[in-house]
């Protein structure tokens, strides 16, 4: 059998090709320890996959613009390397209808209500039917902000809210959801995971645009028991184990924690807020590496 060259292949995309800041910090940990690193643009055709032994998807954030290529790129790496996290994971939580099988579970979930695309849909009895009178709408496939707007009942708000929601159908799913203003003083809670085992915090301000970790309104923060708990049944809910989660939870109209999204894909891990998980982090791959190829000295 030939041996990969590469320990650990790091995906990104091609405008972030030398990685997010914050993943440069665990590349650079790994390559510390004595283990072969390399960044890959994950739709970049020459690439050959077979010459990693783990590829780590991270920050592949234009995957949304390109969908139906990046699922036969899953599958694709799937057949030739170890692809973290399992393609299985990454399937079932690239579309946010996810939230709709995990609320079968009771937890407590942020309601949504979905739109198919090309559905024909009236904002104003939207939010009638609902009983809402402020409202997020976002593509069910997205990253960040992309195509997320606020829409509050106010005349003006209510037609721009039209116009964005018949454009948002003319590519694809999209969902609704109440908005809760606790994001503008509490803020969202992004739970960081990591093998399965809580790892940190992070403070998040309302809206956050797409940006390195650090530039967009975060701070570490503390995870309070209810929070902490909910994430933590969430996460053990969820075969196969994914080796990095983060629980993005917010603060409902009674103040109790709900799930916004559970992000398992490309999620920022706001390493450079809490350090020890960058350890910890390495730590865990090289035991992944090591089950797949346990003769195998570091280079």
């Amino acid at each position: 059998m030939t041996i990969p060259a590469i320990d650990f292949g790091f995906i990104t995309c091609a405008e972030l090709k030398d990685l997010d800041p914050d993943d440069q910090l665990l590349f650079k940990a790994l390559e510390n320890k004595g283990y072969k690193c390399q960044a890959f643009v994950w739709d970049d055709l020459n690439v050959e996959w077979q010459s990693m032994k783990v590829a780590i998807i991270r920050s592949t954030w234009d995957y949304h613009l390109k969908f139906g290529a990046f699922l036969e790129w899953i599958d694709l790496v799937s057949s030739k390397t170890t692809l973290v996290n399992h393609q299985d994971l990454i399937r079932w939580n690239i579309d946010k209808h996810y939230l709709h099988d995990l609320s079968k579970s009771g937890w407590p979930i942020v309601p949504t209500t979905y739109l198919e695309q090309g559905q024909t849909i009236n904002i104003l009895s939207l939010l009638k039917d609902q009983g809402w009178s402020d409202i997020v709408v976002k593509p069910t496939v997205g990253i960040g902000t992309s195509g997320v707007k606020r829409i509050n009942n106010s005349r003006i708000a209510l037609g721009e809210g039209q116009q964005h929601i018949e454009k948002l159908l003319k590519t694809g799913d999209v969902m609704v959801q109440p908005y809760y203003s606790s994001v503008e003083y509490y803020g969202e809670r992004n739970l960081v995971f990591i093998d399965g085992n809580y790892s940190h915090c992070v403070r998040k301000t309302a809206f956050q645009t797409l940006a390195v970790a650090g530039e967009a309104g975060e701070t570490i923060a503390q995870a309070d028991d209810a929070e902490l708990l909910l994430a933590q049944k969430i996460i053990q809910k969820i075969k196969p184990q994914p080796f990095y989660a983060r629980v993005d939870l917010v603060r409902d109209h009674t103040n109790q924690p709900c799930l916004m999204e559970l992000e398992l894909t490309e999620p920022n891990l706001f390493f450079a807020f809490h350090p020890p998980a960058i350890e910890k982090c390495a730590a865990r791959l090289i035991q992944l590496l090591k089950r797949s190829y346990p003769a195998v000295p570091v280079s």
